[in-house]
């Protein structure tokens, strides 16, 4: 009677470890699929934090040339502004 009972506790058990064990390999083969697409998210962001990193770089220069190019420009117009020394004409 004791071999029984603990026979079919066993047996119990190794149903519910089976079903569950079902249940874990589904949720492990979700929990890939969804470490795949977040790595591939990822290395996408990381491509487009690369991007624009380079685009502040460029715009970076781009606003350094245009400001050196205002300072010339208001030199320019400050010496055009000044009034010229006339030469007075020998007679």
């Amino acid at each position: 009677m004791r071999k029984l009972s603990f026979l079919g506790l066993a047996l119990a058990a190794l149903l519910v470890t089976t079903g569950c064990g079902q249940k874990i390999k589904q949720e492990n083969e979700q929990l890939k699929a969804q470490v795949a697409a977040i790595t591939t998210e990822n290395t996408s962001l990381k491509t487009q934090v690369a991007t624009l990193q380079k685009e502040g770089e460029d715009f970076r220069a781009q606003v350094a040339g245009l400001t050196a190019e205002l300072d010339t420009t208001k030199q320019q117009l400050e010496d055009a502004r000044k009034p010229k020394a006339v030469k007075k004409k020998r007679r």
